[in-house]
Order: C-alpha cells, then structure tokens, then sequence
C-alpha cells in the first residue's frame, strides 16, 4: 500500500485550520500555505519559495506606505505575465518593475491588487521600502493606523 505524503500533508493543514484554496503561480498544482512574517499573514509555496501578498500585506511586511511606491510609473511599463493569479486562478497577471532605479521585477493582479514576489524577491522588496520610505512616513502610517483601530482621536 502506497502513501500518499501530501494528502496527509493536507489532512494534518485541514485539521490544524491552515486551509489555502490558492494555487501557487509558478508551481501550478502546489497549494500555497499561510504563514505570518513580522505579524502579517501572506501565503507561501513550500515548494519555490514564493510569497503571495494580498493588498496591503507588501506595506505591511515592508513597514512602507503603500504596495507599489509610484504605482502609476509601473503600471505605465507593465507586460502580460505568464503566471495566473492565486485569488483569480481565471486571470492572468501582469510583470512590471516595482520601483524604479532598481532590478524587481513583481506580477501583479490587477483585480485583488494582490502581489506574487518569487523566491527572495521579498528581501529586495523590503530593502527598497527601506531606502525610499522616511521615518516621517513610517509614524504617519502609524497614527492611521492606531486611528483606524480606534486606539487613538485626534
């Protein structure tokens, strides 16, 4: 009798709660796992390593303002991607630089405004938020959020 490791790979994730439907863009069949990095849930591929971030999770992990720093820039340079969306399996997503002056290149989703980053891309990800995002930027995202979380009025 044969065992089939990744059902009961699946079985233990379903029984633990830790249930992904996505698919991961590059690997195709492999489920994409959720995971926490500095307190913010992403999905991962145990498989290549890549990180699917839903909107606002790049921001978060980076500690940026926004997902994409000048979003119109790179939207204007985009090309189709070869890679389906893990949210919209149905939809392709779109190639385009994150932030110019530099190399990272991300697939984008255009209807979840999710961001699918390969393996170690996040590393350059946050690297670039470092270098562009301010600490007057960083506390003003802060107090939002505080404000949003109603831990703070002013």
């Amino acid at each position: 009798m044969r065992i089939d490791k990744e059902k009961i790979r699946q079985m233990i994730r379903a029984q633990a709660g830790i249930v992904s439907s996505a698919k991961c863009p590059v690997c195709v069949s492999e489920d994409l796992m959720p995971m926490k990095i500095e307190g913010v849930e992403q999905d991962f591929c145990s498989k290549c390593n890549g990180i699917w971030l839903d909107a606002g999770e790049a921001a978060d992990i980076a500690e940026g303002v926004s997902d994409i720093p000048d979003f119109v820039w790179s939207w204007s340079l985009r090309k189709p991607s070869k890679k389906l969306s893990p949210r919209h399996p149905s939809e392709m997503m779109w190639e385009m630089p994150y932030a110019r002056g530099h190399e990272l290149m991300i697939d984008y989703c255009e209807k979840s405004k999710g961001i699918w980053l390969d393996q170690s891309e996040l590393y350059h990800l946050e690297r670039i938020v470092a270098d562009n995002t301010t600490h007057q930027d960083r506390v003003g995202k802060l107090v939002d959020n505080m404000k949003k979380q109603g831990l703070i009025s002013l």
